[in-house]
């Protein structure tokens, strides 16, 4: 089961909560970066995941707690890389581009869909910092199979 929240109001867009929930597990996601803010596991009313009170402290944070990162999932040396022939420059937030560079997809307000007991979060990445578009989908569920509980797919 899937259920949807209004959660903040941010640059003029509204952002969203969505909790995933089965007998086992309870699966909190924003859609400002694809964001896991919480994983309880009922039966112990366990919170498993590292996360932060508000979102004001999402936005904040330069830690990444939760969020999906990218473009690259790490540091671009000097925020400059080569790819056939072609030099491109990213922005860079300290010596080097790292995690997508100034805003990266922690910082994006995902698409949102609902299919059966799937959430998809999409997010088109524009030619700019790196070369070519770039359409990141992220698909969730939470099954009441408890074999298989929770599952993420790109």
């Amino acid at each position: 089961m899937i259920k949807q929240y209004p959660y903040f109001s941010h640059n003029q867009e509204l952002i969203t909560l969505f909790v995933l929930e089965n007998t086992f597990l309870k699966v909190s996601i924003l859609d400002y970066g694809a964001t896991l803010t919480s994983i309880i596991y009922k039966p112990l009313n366990r919170e498993t995941t590292l996360g932060l009170s508000d979102f004001e402290d999402y936005r904040k944070q330069k830690f990444y707690l939760g969020a999906l990162v990218g473009r690259v999932a790490n540091r671009i040396n000097s925020g400059r890389f080569t790819l056939n022939d072609v030099t491109y420059q990213c922005t860079m937030n300290g010596p080097h581009s790292l995690h997508g560079g100034i805003v990266g997809f922690d910082q994006a307000h995902f698409k949102s869909e609902i299919k059966g007991d799937s959430l998809i979060l999409t997010h088109l990445s524009k030619d700019g910092d790196h070369p070519t578009h770039l359409l990141q989908p992220q698909c969730g569920s939470v099954s009441t199979d408890p074999q298989s509980s929770a599952q993420t797919q790109q």
